[in-house]
């Protein structure tokens, strides 16, 4: 009789032990998803902030290029038309060349952050 009731009090406490482990398997895989969360929205807003001054860079730049263009062919609309053909250009570029690697490296890169 002794026996099972030891038998009985270690099974209790397989039982609390259990529970308590699961516990803590939930808390490390919620902090887990947390990191990994804000890995995500930290380099989102990197890329937003650094995408905003290289946009307006590039619209600088351009137009200051466009007024140069103008300038040689003494005709406005031509030199912006040309400048919209360069960045057409690099959009077909981008589409049919680049596209792919570009896709290649951030499923890469995303999926260490995830499952790192």
């Amino acid at each position: 009789m002794r026996d099972l009731n030891t038998i009985r009090e270690h099974a209790e406490h397989i039982n609390e032990h259990g529970q308590e482990y699961l516990e803590k398997q939930l808390e490390y895989y919620k902090l887990s998803l947390f990191k990994k969360i804000m890995k995500g929205a930290s380099a989102m807003v990197n890329f937003l902030i650094v995408g905003a001054i290289l946009f307006n860079t590039v619209i600088f730049i351009s137009l200051a290029g466009a007024w140069q263009l103008a300038g040689w062919l003494d005709n406005i609309p031509l030199a912006f038309i040309i400048m919209g053909g360069i960045y057409v250009f690099f959009l077909l570029l981008f589409i049919f060349v680049i596209r792919k690697k570009v896709e290649g490296r951030m499923l890469k890169e995303s999926s260490k952050i995830f499952f790192e």
